[in-house]
């Protein structure tokens, strides 16, 4: 069996990687880490101490590109090995190690696909440059994991070749996201908790789901509006929360671990975003029967080709085209989670739990494999 090394970008504890790990052992898949850091971190020591021996770590430019691609060489002479990349900056690196030993590279979660065109609109010379580093590790990629429909429809605008692209779902664990207490009624004139969870960055669009809610406050509808994450963006959105008057009504809770309580305790989940990869958080949504409201990105569309009655994708792209879209949805509330008790998630969602997609990981390994 060949060796898979997971390359990464950060030394922080994963739990979904470290998660993989014995699934892959046990299927007699040999397994190493590599990240691209100045220095080994939590997740190597956690490694270290489960029994994982094949670890390290290389600095960042040219001299690590050159140190790995030594030890690639030498590890080489004894396995096959795929080198496994988690992320834009690793699938860079690994279509570097191919082009310089011709080591096998499967691209796993990479960057959000509609991430880069978006970013065009911001920062034009850096998303270029980016693009072109995307369109080389498409081409140097042995296979392509995709997660969704939405990084289906991308790789097929970027002509890369259908053959290379398998689909397999990112893996959630279902049992850590379920209904943990009964629904309370939503009536027009009852206090409406929306949340939104996700990293606080510009592709989030957490700035138009505060002027959407803002919007309808001002209509006279009674919303508490919650904001769970950190990042860079968190002043300028508490800036514009300020300036609208609406303190009293939205709140900025950082972060959070307790998500599947947060979720079952909202009326609905309002994501914004640009773009995405999966989307975790709309199916965490989905296996607590909070309704949706979502953009169309990621898994969200996969749940509209199911027809899934627990999501509604907007169609508005100006702010009170959203807003009329939200509107709607709110006044539709009760018959909503009405249908999505018709429909059990854990069975029409199957592929997407955890032990399952990394089993079919596997499988694409084994059959690659077999290929050569």
């Amino acid at each position: 069996m060949p060796l898979i090394l997971h390359l990464i970008d950060f030394t922080n504890r994963n739990s979904w990687i470290e998660d993989q790990i014995p699934l892959f052992m046990k299927n007699g898949v040999n397994q190493g880490l590599l990240s691209i850091s100045n220095t080994k971190g939590e997740i190597h020591n956690a490694l270290e101490e489960s029994g994982l021996i094949k670890l390290g770590h290389f600095d960042p430019g040219i001299k690590g590109l050159h140190h790995v691609v030594s030890i690639i060489k030498k590890l080489s002479a004894d396995e096959e090995i795929y080198i496994y990349a988690h992320g834009h900056i690793p699938s860079i690196y690994g279509a570097l190690i191919k082009l310089f030993t011709g080591t096998n590279f499967v691209i796993c979660h990479h960057q959000q696909p509609n991430f880069l065109p978006n970013l065009l609109k911001r920062k034009f010379f850096r998303a270029k440059v980016h693009l072109m580093l995307e369109h080389f590790y498409y081409f140097q990629a042995s296979k392509i994991q995709s997660f969704s429909l939405e990084v289906d429809d991308y790789l097929k605008k970027k002509n890369v070749r259908t053959s290379k692209v398998i689909r397999i779902p990112l893996g959630v664990r279902f049992e850590k996201f379920s209904r943990i207490m009964p629904y309370h009624d939503t009536e027009l004139g009852d206090r409406i908790h929306v949340v939104s969870i996700g990293r606080l960055v510009w592709e989030k669009r957490i700035d138009q789901g505060i002027a959407s809610v803002v919007n309808l406050i001002q209509a006279g509808y009674s919303i508490d509006y919650t904001i769970i994450g950190i990042g860079p963006e968190l002043e300028t959105l508490m800036q514009q929360v300020e300036n609208s008057g609406m303190s009293e009504f939205i709140h900025f809770l950082g972060y959070r671990s307790n998500i599947n309580e947060i979720l079952n305790q909202a009326d609905l989940l309002l994501h914004m975003s640009y773009t995405e990869s999966y989307g975790q958080i709309l199916m965490e949504a989905r296996f607590t029967g909070t309704p949706i409201f979502s953009s169309a990105c990621g898994v969200a569309l996969d749940m509209e080709a199911l027809q899934d009655p627990g999501i509604y994708i907007f169609k508005g792209t100006e702010i009170d085209q959203i807003t009329q879209e939200l509107s709607v949805f709110i006044q539709n509330l009760n018959s909503r989670k009405a249908e999505i008790e018709l429909i059990n998630p854990s069975r029409e969602y199957y592929n997407h739990q955890f032990d399952f997609a990394i089993h079919e990981v596997i499988k694409m390994f084994k059959s690659e494999l077999y290929k050569r």
